[in-house]
């Protein structure tokens, strides 16, 4: 079986796609910026629902996260893919693991 481990390298090859970072930023509190400065991109999203401040934090618990994940969904939405998808395509394989940061 031949598989390919994928991670968010490919969207980043795409024009106008933000880092993990930039997405988070400009959908929170723009003062939770420097927060989120020096922390792995594994823990930004944790770091941007969990905060006190965050605008997310006047919702319920469900509806906190809901709205975050549908936020992030809306920006990268507008994102094109690029042909390095496509060339994955092209190889032959069958089985496709995307590493996920959450």
């Amino acid at each position: 079986m031949n598989v390919i481990l994928f991670g968010n390298g490919f969207n980043l090859l795409s024009r106008d796609c933000p880092s993990w970072h930039e997405l988070l930023t400009n959908i929170s509190n723009k003062d939770q910026a420097p927060i989120l400065d020096g922390i792995p991109p594994t823990l930004q999203y944790e770091q941007v629902y969990l905060a006190p401040h965050a605008s997310f934090s006047t919702l319920s618990e469900g509806e906190e996260e809901t709205k975050l994940k549908e936020a992030v969904k809306r920006r990268l939405s507008t994102v094109k893919t690029n042909e390095f998808y496509e060339r994955l395509l092209t190889l032959g394989v069958t089985t496709f693991l995307r590493k996920c940061y959450r």
